[in-house]
């Protein structure tokens, strides 16, 4: 595993590289069947995650939500991408090796979770999405237990952040103008125009920030009670209903669980998915997708 730091002075850059060596070490403690080959922290960000996948549309800055790490695949191994937002005066140890972690989890899940298949059927995306988001809901749950579990005394500063970090995914969520009217407005629009592809593109981006915000709120939520008194908060959205707590009952019972077979839970991911105006069919022309209310 290679660290390669593009930032600070060579002190600095010196002290991030030895800062970043509690990944190797966790690393040789834990057998992941895909090696870490590279870990970088680029100056500039996004520059470097589209360089490394191959893109030119990757934003860490998206409307209610800004990235930080970025864990990327290549035929050499997993490279971990880390912002140099991290090393400013705004974070710690604590907060930086929360993000650490996290990262460091996908890596696991990546051995832990099956492969996909990629099928025209709607399994594939139903499936897809599932694996997604319990990919992101076990590694912040994980990450977060790492450390309480290591650390019985954190910083204050890390304290405080993620309960920044979690009133961050619950404000877009209770704010209808932000997502739901949105997606609600598109849903009009498409009973106008009928083109499928424009609708999906359209709702694309509100689903993505929408979803992984119900993930990771929920995943603060359900590891700590000391997050619980923010849940009456979430259950103002209106994306928040049977539907999305049978998911979330789902990922919670299979976390506990250690289980990364998730395949009972297609129906459940179906349903979740509705909430965004939604819903797949096969037949015999191939996927259909129907656009339903909200």
């Amino acid at each position: 595993m290679e660290i390669i730091v593009e930032i600070g002075t060579e002190e600095q850059k010196k002290q991030i590289k030895q800062e970043l060596e509690i990944i190797q070490t966790v690393s040789n403690q834990i057998s992941i069947p895909t090696s870490i080959a590279f870990i970088i922290v680029p100056d500039d960000f996004d520059k470097k995650v589209n360089e490394l996948q191959n893109t030119s549309n990757y934003k860490s800055i998206r409307k209610t939500q800004h990235a930080h790490a970025k864990t990327i695949s290549t035929s050499n191994g997993i490279i971990l991408v880390f912002s140099k937002l991290l090393f400013t005066a705004k974070h710690d140890n604590f907060t930086r090796l929360q993000f650490y972690m996290h990262e460091f989890m996908h890596v696991v899940n990546k051995g832990r979770l099956p492969i996909l298949k990629e099928e025209p059927t709607s399994k594939y995306p139903y499936l897809s999405n599932l694996y997604i988001l319990f990919d992101e809901y076990s590694a912040n749950r994980k990450s977060l237990e790492i450390i309480d579990s290591v650390f019985p005394q954190t910083s204050i500063r890390y304290r405080l952040s993620n309960i920044t970090h979690l009133k961050w995914f619950i404000k877009p969520l209770i704010n209808d103008s932000e997502h739901y009217d949105i997606i609600r407005i598109e849903i009009e629009k498409f009973r106008t125009h009928g083109k499928i592809e424009q609708f999906l593109e359209n709702t694309k981006p509100h689903f993505d920030e929408v979803s992984k915000a119900i993930i990771y709120s929920y995943s603060f939520i359900d590891h700590s009670s000391k997050f619980q008194r923010f849940q009456p908060f979430l259950a103002k959205s209106k994306f928040i209903n049977n539907k999305t707590i049978n998911l979330i009952n789902f990922y919670r019972s299979q976390f506990d669980k250690g289980e990364s077979d998730l395949s009972e839970g297609i129906n459940l991911m179906t349903e979740f998915i509705e909430n965004f105006g939604i819903r797949l069919e096969d037949c015999h022309q191939g996927l259909y997708c129907h656009v339903i209310d909200i």
